[in-house]
């Protein structure tokens, strides 16, 4: 629908500029499902089958706040992903947990690049900036997809003011 459309463009458009504000080539956002899989959106990725990457998802979303990983190549659980190993070569990430203000974990944020590197003070600004609308989107695009719940059928009653034939006498 059209409403699907433009909430995916908001999406688009903030992973953009979550990329561009940190001189990063990959941008993604990833929701946890109810199954426990994790649906991922980004920026600057071809190859989406090699964004599954729940455990270092898990570890950005367990954390206090934001995670960064200056070098996931000189990380021993991790150099063998297949986000590093694999065709995105990715080395460095940064990610910010997705809470909404009642402390639920929606999921994740992040930024990526294949070289090692650390994140700039304005750019930490950034990403804290964008992440809370990333979040604020969550919730929203949340609320007007849920489905809506049935009315429920309830048979009239009479009440006793209620007029049954004519007119009374009076």
């Amino acid at each position: 629908t059209g409403t699907e459309k433009q909430q995916g463009q908001v999406f688009a458009d903030l992973l953009f500029l979550a990329a561009v504000s940190c001189h990063a080539p990959m941008a993604l956002i990833s929701v946890i499902q109810p199954d426990g899989q994790w649906s991922t959106l980004s920026y600057g990725v071809d190859r989406r089958e090699a964004l599954n990457e729940p455990d270092l998802f898990a570890a950005v979303a367990a954390g206090a706040g934001p995670v960064e990983f200056p070098d996931l190549g000189a990380d021993s659980s991790r150099r063998t992903s297949l986000l590093v190993s694999g065709p995105l070569a990715v080395r460095f990430v940064y990610g910010h947990p997705l809470r909404t203000s009642i402390d639920s974990t929606l999921g994740v944020f992040c930024v990526m690049d294949r070289r090692v590197r650390q994140m700039t003070g304005p750019e930490h600004q950034a990403m804290n900036a964008i992440a809370r609308q990333v979040t604020d989107q969550i919730v929203l695009w949340r609320r007007t997809t849920a489905p809506k719940p049935e009315p429920i059928q309830t048979t009239h009653r009479r009440r006793s003011s209620d007029r049954v034939g004519g007119s009374r006498p009076g």
